[in-house]
């Protein structure tokens, strides 16, 4: 039998593509002659029939079950109370008996007298609803704190490593979230590194179903009270930027960098107003500016905020002993000059020494539209007001040199319970203050692990703080001052931002890793009865109570030690022995 074969070569990168054939003439390629021997060598074989059932056997079996035996049963009711000479099967008999009772005057009072009771009783019972529990707060319920993790949302840009700066929830019923990211040295990174936002749909999260670009890292993100198609966000180079999400393109409006911050944007918020068209930005060049986002060209008002004039004092001083470790002098009469040498100088020269570096904004519409809080990096919180047709201004200062947070705050936070007191976190613990007294009302430091946010659950006792090492603790004052009722481990690395959708049921976490967690919420957290409401709100304003009697004590002692001062004072004598000889000194020095 003849082969026929045909060989062809062809390049590696051209093998695998998809066949394409054309019509062409028919062809003879070779032809096959009958061979006689393999003929011979053919066997018929017959066909072999097999029959089979592929069908289930069932049996069928006979069974008793027990029998039910019944049983009929009567009652017989008969008539008692009767005497022995009437006969109760006689109807008239019976008749003419009630008739002589009903004459009786006996049988009448005690009819009355037992009408009386029983219709008290009858009142009572009708007073009580039947399907109604009245005492049902008496079962002592076991509470559980449940938290169940829903699910992460990775950063698909991994090679940057990047970190979450914000995370931010819409204000409206839909599951929508907003998230920013940044780099380590972001000065130092090249401009091809994606500096947008993210818009995520927890109901589809495979992808993020928009895209946000901007020119710069974003460091806070703040969508409006009002209109959630309206996101506000401060870079990292001062501008504050503006995205419209009914808008098809996805680009911001940014301010100039001329009229914006010298440093970053630490943090953005709304302002009530008529058209809701104005909002705040903060940065720790210890300015506050206020802006209209038809026109982000220039600010329309800016405010700095200034430090008192002890606080001066005492950054004057603690910049003389490093100058005195340098070795140089500096002057006192104007600290912002300096006789040192110029490297020394540049790190004791910072132009921002007489303002407060601000960091964290809070501003709640039920608290009142005009007023906002302001954390700074000294440790202090600023209270200022913004009203209709007026400028910002200070109102108080929170705070004193040996009660205030020992690091810069991270966090501020109002008690959704009670408006007047609010909650807020530096790197070692947190504090919750009043509106009317300056001093915190409830301290807690502890050196566990460095405390990186704060978050109140709103309408509820619970509040969250956000760990380095990747923990969230969960706090009720009203279980324990000292520790937290639940430690929950999230992930290894810290956790840099946090944010609860408005239904409470929702947590959103970021971490370093540019991670995003989605964590649910038991009933225990997201309900509260009106006793533990009550039980918070005296708590608070019991402690608030103590510090202003003790602030009062601090009054009365201080008033006692300058009045001791005064008078020891004026007891002192000087002799007319000691007075010449320092007039003798005096001229001994003059002829020298």
């Amino acid at each position: 039998m003849i082969d026929y074969y045909y060989c062809y070569t062809n390049n590696k990168s051209e093998i695998g593509k998809q066949c394409k054939f054309s019509k062409s003439k028919s062809q003879i390629v070779g032809r096959i002659e009958p061979n006689n021997q393999l003929k011979k060598k053919y066997m018929y074989k017959e066909n072999i029939n097999y029959n089979g059932e592929n069908i289930k056997k069932y049996s069928e079996e006979y069974i008793n079950i027990e029998s039910v035996k019944l049983e009929n049963k009567f009652f017989y009711h008969s008539e008692g109370g009767w005497t022995k000479d009437i006969d109760i099967s006689e109807h008239q008999n019976k008749l003419k008996y009630i008739k002589r009772l009903d004459k009786d005057i006996n049988l009448i009072n005690s009819l009355k007298y037992l009408m009386n009771e029983t219709t008290k009783i009858i009142n009572k019972n009708n007073c009580i609803n039947i399907y109604e529990e009245y005492f049902k707060d008496d079962i002592k319920n076991e509470e559980h704190f449940k938290i169940k993790s829903l699910l992460v949302i990775k950063d698909k840009l991994r090679k940057y490593n990047r970190f979450v700066t914000s995370i931010k929830w819409a204000n409206d019923n839909t599951h929508k979230i907003a998230i920013s990211y940044c780099v380590n040295n972001y000065q130092k990174v090249l401009n091809n590194t994606p500096k947008n936002c993210l818009l995520y749909n927890l109901n589809e999260i495979n992808n993020p179903y928009q895209t946000l670009y901007s020119k710069s890292f974003i460091k806070c993100l703040k969508f409006n009270h009002k209109n959630s198609d309206l996101l506000l966000a401060g870079s990292y180079d001062g501008t504050i930027s503006l995205w419209d999400l009914r808008k098809k393109n996805n680009l911001c409006e940014s301010s100039s960098i001329n009229s914006s911050h010298k440093n970053i944007v630490n943090d953005v918020t709304w302002l009530q107003t008529k058209t809701n068209n104005q909002c705040l930005s903060t940065s720790s060049d210890g300015l506050c500016l206020i802006w209209d986002i038809r026109n982000l060209s220039n600010h329309i008002e800016s405010f700095y905020l200034n430090k008192d004039p002890a606080d001066v004092s005492d950054l004057f001083e603690k910049s003389n002993i490093i100058s005195n470790n340098l070795g140089g002098t500096l002057l006192v009469g104007n600290p912002t000059k300096n006789t040192l040498d110029e490297p020394t100088a540049s790190k004791l020269d910072t132009s921002d020494d007489n303002y407060y570096s601000a960091n964290y904004i809070e501003w709640c519409l039920e608290a009142g539209p005009s007023k906002i809080l302001v954390g700074t990096d000294e440790g202090y919180i600023l209270s200022l007001s913004k009203r209709q047709s007026k400028n910002l201004e200070l109102l108080q200062k929170y705070g004193i040199p040996n009660e205030k947070h020992l690091s810069a705050i991270t966090s501020i936070k109002r008690v959704s319970i009670n408006l007047k007191y609010f909650l807020s976190t530096d790197k070692w613990g947190f504090n919750i203050w009043s509106e009317d007294i300056k001093f915190p009302i409830i301290s807690n430091y502890y050196n566990e692990s460095i405390i990186n946010k704060g978050h109140w659950i709103h309408d509820s006792p619970f509040f969250i703080l956000t760990r380095k090492d990747g923990y969230l603790d969960f706090w009720n004052i009203l279980s324990n001052f000292n520790e937290p009722i639940i430690k929950h481990k999230i992930c290894n690395s810290s956790i840099t931002e946090i944010d609860a959708h408005t239904n409470n049921k929702y947590l959103s976490i970021g971490n370093e890793e540019g991670d995003i967690h989605i964590l649910k919420l038991g009933k225990s957290f997201c309900t509260n009865s009106s006793e533990n409401k009550n039980a918070l709100d005296e708590l608070l304003e019991r402690e608030s109570k103590r510090e202003k009697n003790l602030e009062y004590i601090r009054k009365q002692l201080n008033c006692i030690k300058k009045k001791k001062e005064y008078l020891s004072f004026s007891d002192i004598q000087i002799q007319d022995q000691q007075v010449e000889e320092t007039e003798q000194i005096y001229d001994s020095i003059r002829h020298n």
